[in-house]
């Protein structure tokens, strides 16, 4: 180093250590202190003496979310006296114990600004034990940023802003606080504490079957008993095993199945609580679901459950704890209540493919005959009955034939009683038959909660199975399934004219020119709006009906409208809508010998409104100019002959005046 610089470096070194000396003697100063915070929760205050907290919205304090603490248990006692989650509850009293706020503002004006009226804010009161009036009264505002909030005192003006979000702490969240703090946030929906390693027996029961596994020391090795009693001392712990100890039908159990019951049994959550008094109602009196986990010590976890209909939530009750209704949802209910495929290895019930000739359907809608159009697995199926003009779907077929061909249950049924499973006397069947002359029948009964799928039984077998809802689906399907229900394909150019003939609003849409089209009504020519008469049109370039229906004659018991579509090669195609029937509007085609159900939606679009296709005011003004003129007639001494007054058939109000003005 150059000799000049060696006496700076020491004068800097010196300077350095005097700093941290007098740095080292000074008082620290806290980060309230140093940013003027404000504690502002009351003096004193100890969240642990707390028994009482309430959370609401703006106005809406018949909405709030109440927490009480009995002993130390929280409850929700806004929510059917739901358990509370202890650590998030403790969580948020802790927060509010610690809450310093910088100060902002204290003009009243301002308030709405920082959501901070009454109206808008969020509200939190917090009761101590032996004390009837709220502690503290907090309303809190709109967020700063993503952790810091806008806060005031209930009764005070002075706005603060504190390092926490308090807003998403009580399950508020956006820009704009709109939605009221829940109480399903503040609820314990955890059902049981159970570790995996402490149960030693699981009974499960389904509507289906029941199964009891155990968990059994494995047998030693006779070798290894053989040995030298001396070495056996060194030998490791016993090994444990679960068995199928009850039930399963003489199917080999799967271990991994059970392995993911335990797991789930660890974690199992609901999504809510109800009202317990609906545990009657929706079953539990009489539960179908019941599993029962056996523990290290004796204690036995029981718990049962219901579902009210197939792919919906599952009610649940914890046995002992019936004053709490849970709701779950249907994936976290299966995973306890397994389907039989995932605990047992269950039969193939696959039909072989090579040979099919014939499949015959029979069920509500009558029977259905497909056949092979040849002697070779290669022929095309066709529908030998009913005769219908339609084309059948051939992938529909395909579909049937590939679950056929790969039939795998994914459930299985005890017992023999076919009532049970609406298999006594089925409605839907299915027959195979072979080239070889050989058949099976299948038939479906109910429907099963846990599966989703029907109940099945082939031929006149004892077992009963259950089958998936996308098997089932496949396996019978309808008539409208197997067949193109496209009803119409006609392009704009295809089209001259389209007729609406309905009691009100009748129109008729005619083409002029090759890009123009007149719309009428009445004999009225109306003004059109070229884009709702382009969207008119496109509904019949493809028309497809939901389902079909036979019908003896094809005639609908009362018909609302008729549409009659005239081609420009001079062919007309006629459709009748009736009167909805659930959801579905019944139409005729032609001269079809069946009824074809379109959606609502599809129904009304075949016949919409005239304000729908043409302007209004145009209408109206058009009717005033007509009825303007008659009245000027009658003024001058003239009189309005019937052949008049009968183009003005349906127009009342027309009527009305011209022959109001006449009499006068």
């Amino acid at each position: 180093m150059h000799k000049k610089l060696i006496p700076l470096a020491v004068i800097a070194g010196l300077l350095v250590t005097v700093a941290l000396v007098q740095k080292a003697g000074k008082p620290k100063i806290s980060l309230s202190e140093q940013y003027a915070l404000e504690e502002l929760m009351p003096q004193g205050f100890r969240s642990s003496d707390v028994v009482r907290m309430e959370m609401y919205l703006g106005q809406n304090e018949e909405e709030r979310v109440v927490l009480e603490r009995i002993d130390d248990q929280w409850f929700v006692s806004s929510r059917f006296n739901a358990p509370g989650k202890r650590d998030k509850i403790e969580k948020f009293l802790d927060q509010l114990k610690k809450l310093e706020g910088e100060f902002r503002t204290e003009s009243a004006e301002v308030l709405e600004d920082f959501s901070l009226v009454e109206d808008k804010a969020l509200h939190v009161r917090v009761y101590r034990q032996g004390e009837e009036k709220a502690a503290c009264h907090l309303l809190v505002g709109k967020k700063e940023s993503w952790n810091r909030s806008f806060v005031r005192r209930s009764g005070e003006n002075s706005v603060y802003t504190v390092s926490v979000n308090l807003a998403s702490e009580m399950g508020v969240y956006g820009e704009e606080m709109q939605t009221p703090p829940s109480a399903k946030d503040w609820i314990e929906k955890k059902l049981m504490e159970i570790k995996k390693e402490d149960v030693t027996k699981v009974a499960l029961r389904t509507p289906e079957r029941s199964l009891i596994f155990e968990r059994r020391e494995k047998p030693k090795d006779a070798d290894i008993q053989e040995e030298d009693p001396s070495e056996q001392m060194t030998m490791e712990e016993p090994q444990f095993e679960w068995v199928l100890a009850e039930g399963g039908g003489g199917f080999e159990f799967k271990s991994s199945g059970l392995d993911d019951v335990l797991r789930n049994l660890e974690t199992f959550e609901a999504l809510d609580v109800d009202d317990p008094s609906r545990a009657s109602e929706v079953g539990l009196d009489d539960p179908a679901f019941r599993l029962e986990a056996s523990l290290k010590g004796g204690q036995n976890v029981i718990l049962l459950a219901q579902m009210e209909s197939p792919g919906m939530e599952a009610y649940v009750v914890l046995e002992g704890m019936e004053d709490i209704l849970f709701k779950v949802s249907n994936w976290k209910f299966k995973s306890l209540f397994k389907l039989g495929k995932d605990l047992l290895e269950l039969r193939d019930l696959s039909m072989k493919e090579e040979g099919i000739q014939k499949i015959r359907i029979s069920g509500d809608a009558g029977e259905v005959l497909l056949a092979r159009d040849g002697e070779d697995d290669s022929a095309e199926w066709v529908m030998q009955s009913p005769k219908v003009s339609l084309p059948l779907e051939p992938s529909k077929v395909k579909d049937m034939v590939k679950v056929l061909t790969a039939l795998q249950p994914v459930d299985y049924c005890e017992g023999k009683d076919l009532d049970a499973w609406g298999l006594h006397e089925p409605v839907d069947n299915l027959w195979v038959s072979w080239r070889d002359g050989s058949s099976q029948k299948v038939s479906l009964g109910e429907t099963s909660l846990l599966a989703e799928g029907r109940y099945l039984r082939v031929d006149e077998e004892n077992q009963i199975w259950a089958l998936s809802k996308w098997d089932t689906e496949k396996l019978i399907p309808s008539l409208g399934d197997l067949l193109d229900l496209q009803v119409a394909d006609l392009d704009e150019d295809d089209i001259e004219e389209i007729r609406v003939e309905r009691s009100e609003e009748p129109f008729v849409l005619s083409r002029q020119g090759e890009m123009e089209w007149s719309l009428s009504s009445r004999g009225k020519d109306l003004e059109t709006r070229e884009e709702r008469i382009e969207e008119f049109l496109d509904v019949f370039s493809f028309l497809d009906a939901k389902e079909v229906r036979l019908e003896e004659n094809g005639s609908l018991q009362e018909s609302v409208v008729t549409i009659r579509v005239k081609k420009r090669d001079g062919e007309t195609l006629l459709i009748e809508l009736g009167k909805p029937e659930d959801g579905l509007v019944p139409a005729r085609l032609d001269d079809q010998s069946m009824i074809f159900l379109f959606e609502e939606d599809v129904a009304e679009s075949l016949a919409p409104s005239l304000s729908e296709l043409c302007l209004i005011h145009e209408t109206t003004e058009t009717l005033e100019e007509e009825t303007m003129e008659l009245t000027h007639e009658v003024l001058d001494g003239d009189s309005v002959d019937e052949p008049e007054k009968d183009s003005l058939e349906g127009d009342d109000e027309a009527i009305t005046l011209a022959e109001d003005v006449e009499k006068n």
